[in-house]
């Protein structure tokens, strides 16, 4: 019984040491298993910096390049001024900037015309205003027509 017994005790032994093997190399496994989505977060992390910068580099120049043509716009604007540049308005005819812009006969006519009437409706409203002489005596009164009531 003793013997029977201590086999009992061995085998529990045993049984007590698989399960504690078996359990550390679970906790193993799990540990491997963390390890390895560790590494795959940071490749990702990785991959995630790289599009960034490549981000932020691909910004950085394209604010260079509209600096750029920004810059390069002024410049020629500026050397076209100085070059004689065209002179600007709706009534430059073709005149290089600093040139005097000679008007043509039609707009002569029609800015005289628009002054000559401004003048005679000047001169018509004056007569209008003017007060107009009443008679003194009651005999200069014009007569009331005979059918007045």
């Amino acid at each position: 019984m003793t013997v029977l017994l201590l086999i009992i005790v061995v085998l529990v032994v045993f049984l007590f040491g698989a399960a504690s093997i078996s359990q550390s190399y679970a906790a193993a496994k799990q540990a491997q298993a963390a390890i390895e989505a560790a590494k795959a977060a940071q490749i990702a992390s990785a991959g995630n910096l790289v599009i960034l910068l490549v981000l932020a580099v691909t910004a950085l120049l394209l604010l260079a390049v509209i600096i750029w043509l920004w810059e390069r716009g002024t410049h020629a604007s500026a050397s076209s001024a100085r070059a004689g540049a065209w002179a600007a308005g709706p009534n430059a005819r073709w005149a290089r900037r600093g040139e005097e812009i000679q008007e043509t006969p039609a707009e002569l006519l029609a800015a005289q015309t628009q002054t000559m009437m401004t003048m005679m409706m000047l001169q018509m409203l004056q007569q209008m205003q003017r007060p107009q002489k009443q008679p003194e005596k009651a005999e200069e009164y014009p007569a009331l027509p005979e059918d007045w009531p």
